[in-house]
């Protein structure tokens, strides 16, 4: 009697590791272990070279090291220079159709970064033909273990594209993703391809700017997208925490997906998840703000705040 083959689960790290030396024992715990205990697990990654992170954004000027990458242990490692994305998509069209984020472009030029490094790192993994693949930001710290999801996803048969319901910014939440099947894999991992497509199908002059979040919900707009519970927080290269970072409590994610299944008009289903997210909001200010360590030390007055031991 021959014994199944077991799942095959690609783990794919993409654009900077910025923060990995803090961040990599959640993602070694939390991301790595589930995974390797599921299935037959490859580790895949392309990143940018650089060894100093400057954003006028998030107010980052830290040095750090270019060979920090080498904690994922990666089976496959592509390393670019940051710019090689601006001539392998078409980014001058891309900067033609508007700036959203109004700052100089740097905010898109990094969002552009992200697309063709989230592309390479996808179209290696898919020459391995996964069962699953799971789409990780290096800079997160994962406070939740993939192990659930991970075995959900396994247990069902029909492909489906997971995602964290949070912070989802008038779209989908674009920062990490367990994906089933193949062809959702395509959809989630080359939407670079399809971003000049989405600028162009804008309703004012048929032009709108990229937008992270919206060009996901966007290509994901025919496929089946369901619920990730699994929190994450972004870490700066110095090791101190994104602001605003917070969380739907369980009943606001079981909301989310009741509406975002239900069969109202999309424009209503935007304003219930809108006021959901104005309510999450509030709570998270009353509870972050008034109780002590809520995530035993993790969380002081709404913000997540890396332990420095735990690196």
């Amino acid at each position: 009697m021959t014994r199944m083959a077991a799942p095959r689960i690609a783990i794919c790290f993409f654009g900077i590791t910025r923060s990995l030396r803090f961040t990599f024992p959640t993602i070694r715990d939390n991301v790595l272990a589930p995974a390797r205990a599921a299935g037959e697990t490859r580790i895949f990654a392309h990143l940018y070279r650089q060894s100093r992170v400057e954003s006028i954004r998030t107010g980052e000027a830290v040095d750090i090291d270019p060979e920090e990458y080498r904690l994922l242990g990666a089976d496959e490692v592509q390393l670019e220079m940051p710019d090689a994305a601006f001539s392998a998509l078409p980014y001058d069209e891309i900067v033609a159709h508007g700036d959203i984020f109004q700052n100089g472009l740097h905010s898109l030029g990094n969002l552009v970064r992200q697309l063709h490094s989230l592309r390479r790192v996808t179209q290696a993994a898919l020459l391995w033909e996964p069962d699953i693949v799971l789409f990780c930001r290096p800079d997160l710290h994962y406070f939740d273990s993939f192990e659930r999801p991970i075995a959900r996803a396994l247990s069902r048969r029909r492909p489906a594209c997971h995602l964290p319901y949070w912070q989802t910014h008038h779209g989908y939440n674009d920062r990490f993703a367990l994906v089933r099947g193949a062809h959702l894999a395509r959809v989630y991992g080359l939407r670079a391809e399809r971003a000049l497509d989405y600028c162009r199908s804008g309703t004012e002059n048929g032009s709108r700017p990229l937008h992270s979040e919206s060009l996901l919900r966007w290509v994901l707009r025919e496929e089946r997208v369901r619920p990730l519970a699994v929190r994450a927080a972004r870490i700066r290269a110095n090791g101190e925490t994104a602001p605003r970072e917070f969380f739907d409590r369980h009943w606001v994610t079981v909301s989310h997906t009741a509406i975002h299944y239900s069969r109202l008009p999309q424009r209503m289903k935007d304003g219930l998840h809108k006021g959901l997210n104005i309510a999450q909001a509030g709570i998270d200010r009353v509870i972050y703000g008034n109780r002590a360590d809520p995530w035993e030390g993790w969380v002081k007055r709404g913000q997540i705040r890396v332990r420095r031991d735990a690196a």
